[in-house]
């Protein structure tokens, strides 16, 4: 199969177009054929060594987490699937813990349990988008049992997760006060109408000068110390050797069923994917150079190859 590899650490020249085998799926896999695939910020990490010292991998590899795509082949043991069936989801049981097989390639093989049906009311590309960050915010949000009238910070709202994390405290647990940091008006504005109250433009205010006395904290970008209550919890996302020690260190695991908690809201249009960008196959280090500005609203997807 055609298949981007990862041949090393370093810059965008550790990625190799070429063939590799196509795998085989394993008793409880199912083989689907990728239509999109979505970039996130450990796959930089990845691709840099950043988290060389958690991630053992293994040159070289095929990098990417999320996919939506067709089935085109079951394992033995696999009984709720067929091929033909368009499926999405996070392919790797644990970010930290990634398989040889990623999402940037033309097949990848993944566990049934980490995959749930596409929703007919989404694109392929907006499928791609999603399973990283819905996992994410779900598991978060499930972690630090947020309550409804909760007063909840989540920083770097305008970024894959953070666009879907509002949304899901907004119209999944009905919290009623989210505040969230971004750069410039037309972020602000769109947080806004994903389910944010406040928006701190961090680029002219320091967050933690301008919020306190909240319940909870969710950090991605380390402005948050200050604007916790005294009884208040927190918990990081954000990953490599410069994340606080003392804050508890959040990683993702695939679960498909996630993905059905939260279905209907993206069936019925009251939650969306944010997509930035989308990029040909040929074209994955033009789309990690996108991500790495750090200026983008939502996800940066891949087609797949024959799309």
């Amino acid at each position: 199969m055609e298949a981007w590899v990862q041949t090393g650490y370093g810059g965008p020249e550790v990625l190799e177009r070429r063939s590799f085998p196509r795998p085989s799926p394993g008793a409880n896999q199912v083989l689907v054929k990728i239509k999109a695939a979505a970039l996130n910020p450990i796959d930089i990490a990845r691709r840099t060594g950043l988290v060389a010292a958690f991630i053992n991998d293994t040159f070289p590899f095929v990098p990417g987490y999320d996919f939506s795509g067709t089935v085109v082949g079951v394992g033995r043991d696999v009984t709720k699937w067929q091929e033909g069936m368009d499926v999405y989801g996070y392919v790797h049981e644990r970010g930290v813990c990634p398989q040889r097989y990623g999402t940037f390639a033309e097949y990848t093989a993944v566990n049934e349990a980490f995959i749930a049906e596409k929703p007919a009311s989404l694109t392929h590309q907006e499928c791609a988008s999603l399973p990283t960050a819905v996992m994410t915010s779900l598991q978060v949000l499930d972690s630090l049992a947020i309550p409804p009238d909760a007063r909840v910070l989540w920083t770097a709202g305008a970024g894959g997760i953070g666009t879907t994390a509002i949304q899901l405290m907004k119209h999944y647990i009905g919290v009623k006060h989210i505040a969230t940091t971004a750069s410039g008006e037309e972020k602000a504005q769109l947080l806004k109408q994903l389910g944010a109250n406040i928006v701190v433009d961090y680029t002219k205010q320091k967050v933690t000068d301008v919020l306190s006395d909240y319940d909870f904290a969710v950090d991605a970008t380390g402005d948050w110390d200050s604007c916790l209550a005294i009884a208040g919890s927190v918990l990081t996302i954000r990953g490599g050797i410069n994340r606080p020690a003392s804050v508890p260190f959040f990683t993702v695991r695939a679960r498909g069923s996630d993905l059905y908690r939260v279905r209907e809201l993206y069936e019925r249009g009251v939650v969306r994917p944010v997509v930035d960008s989308v990029f040909p196959f040929d074209s994955l280090p033009e789309a990690f150079s996108r991500l790495e500005t750090g200026r983008v609203t939502g996800k940066v997807v891949l087609r797949g190859r024959d799309e």
